[in-house]
């Protein structure tokens, strides 16, 4: 349940984002900010942690906040907790074809 209203919350975010066509306040910093570790709570395993693909995209939406890109920043949230609702299977491909493509195009 909790990951449904996640989505539902990122949604309404957007939607306040467009809302101020590109300008940014802090009310808007402190809603993206708030929903990034509410998405790095609901991502974390039975053991607290984080897998390896959610702490990257984790990761870049810090990043990402930190630069002004709020849209960025949700989208990667956003992305971080899809992805820890994967089936094993789905994650494991999923992460090793992403870091595949990554390598193969970092030179």
């Amino acid at each position: 349940m909790e990951h449904e209203a996640l989505h539902d919350a990122i949604q309404n975010a957007f939607d306040v984002l467009a809302a101020h066509d590109g300008r940014i306040e802090d009310e808007q910093r402190a809603l993206v900010a708030g929903l990034i570790e509410r998405c790095e709570i609901a991502a974390m395993n039975t053991d607290a942690d984080l897998g390896p693909w959610e702490r990257r995209e984790l990761g870049l939406a810090r990043a990402a906040h930190a630069a002004g890109w709020l849209r960025l920043s949700l989208t990667a949230a956003h992305k971080a907790l899809q992805v820890s609702e994967l089936p094993k299977d789905q994650y494991d491909y999923g992460w090793t074809y992403s870091q595949h493509q990554i390598e193969k195009f970092a030179d």
